[in-house]
């Protein structure tokens, strides 16, 4: 496949997982939930809902890649503690992990199609010591890089406003 069409690819996978991602935040409006995580949480999504309509486009922009990179980061990671836990991935998932502690640590693999998000700061002591890493968010890392050498920056209106009028001749 080319390029262009894994791109457009990861575009829909991004605009269906953050506008889920969205509607979940907001019917979890008033719940218990850490209202700074769900602003935060919400802004990624917002982010990557927009970087998604820009990977779809024919070329899509350095800043579409870059903010798509940053919403793909964010689900590379997942971490459980007794005091802490945070898991993020929208569309599929292939995770690696170690879980528990001591003689009882175990290693697989997870994979999936859906939606996950789980941030907490509870202090739960039956919670076991997790950490994973999602192979496919990595692999759209390493897609969207590639993509992004190749990408064009966008112009600011700034930028061309005043500095090209070196052309115009002078009365």
């Amino acid at each position: 496949m080319k390029l262009k069409l894994w791109l457009r690819l990861v575009g829909v996978l991004q605009i269906a997982g953050s506008g889920i991602g969205i509607a979940l935040l907001v019917l979890a409006t008033g719940s218990d939930d850490s209202l700074a995580a769900s602003i935060a949480f919400g802004v990624l999504f917002v982010a990557a809902l927009v970087a998604g309509i820009g990977l779809w486009r024919s070329v899509p922009h350095r800043q579409a890649l870059v903010a798509s990179g940053l919403f793909w980061l964010a689900q590379v990671p997942h971490l459980a503690t007794t005091s802490f836990v945070y898991r993020l991935w929208t569309g599929p998932a292939c995770e690696i992990f170690v879980k528990g502690s001591g003689e009882s640590l175990n290693r697989g693999i997870f994979y999936a199609f859906g939606f996950s998000f789980d941030f907490d700061f509870a202090v739960r002591p039956e919670r076991p010591f997790v950490f994973g890493i999602n192979l496919f968010a990595i692999a759209v890392l390493l897609l969207l890089w590639r993509a992004s050498r190749a990408a064009k920056p966008a112009i600011a209106h700034s930028e061309v406003s005043n500095d090209d009028r070196s052309h115009v001749p002078r009365a």
